[in-house]
């Protein structure tokens, strides 16, 4: 795909450049990796001097994934490596325009206030980032969701951020749950394992 990159600064070209020089990941490779990955380009935008903003849709119809993350750059170019959970379109640069009706309407943020909670976190012991961080993450999305719906005067936006945020609170603790569930089987099956005598 060609990109008119009409307002972009000469730094943007170059590193949309080095982006769009980058393998494709597979669905495999993809699979739930949209916000990590987002948050690690984000930095590095940031070390190339640049002003990435975060952009997230909230996925209608779809019963693997209820949300997409992407970096949008100028000229609304959006950097997204995990584009193939979305479809299989090849490449990393796409036109914010050229996504799926069942995306609705992208929600773009500011990413340095994102960015900055990730860095207090990303270095924990865990390979997995903590809850606190979600949480948080979640709190900074709502502010600034709902800041924008009271500078817009849109009350439906203000609904609507409210009850995302609402959906998440009831979602993730269940999320957290089924995760130790699972941690806990794969722990007894080691055991069982370690305790199969040789034959």
């Amino acid at each position: 795909m060609v990109f008119h990159l009409h307002h972009s600064a000469p730094a943007v070209r170059q590193f949309l450049a080095h982006i769009g020089r980058l393998p494709s990941l597979s669905r495999e490779e993809a699979e739930g990796q949209c916000f990590a990955s987002s948050l690690e380009l984000g930095l590095i935008a940031e070390e190339w001097g640049l002003t990435p903003s975060l952009v997230h849709w909230s996925i209608r119809n779809d019963r693997q994934y209820c949300e997409h993350w992407a970096v949008l750059m100028d000229d609304n170019v959006v950097i997204d490596l995990t584009r193939a959970q979305v479809d299989a379109r090849p490449g990393n640069l796409f036109l914010l325009a050229d996504y799926p009706a069942s995306f609705g309407h992208p929600r773009i943020y500011p990413a340095a206030g994102i960015l900055h909670l990730y860095q207090t976190y990303r270095h924990s012991r865990s390979d997995r980032l903590p809850p606190q961080f979600f949480w948080r993450v979640r709190r900074l999305l709502l502010r600034l969701n709902l800041s924008q719906a009271v500078r817009h005067r849109k009350p439906a936006q203000w609904i609507g951020s409210c009850a995302s945020y609402l959906q998440f609170c009831l979602r993730y603790p269940a999320h957290l749950a089924l995760h130790k569930l699972m941690q806990r089987k794969t722990i007894r099956l080691g055991g069982i394992e370690r305790g199969v005598p040789e034959r």
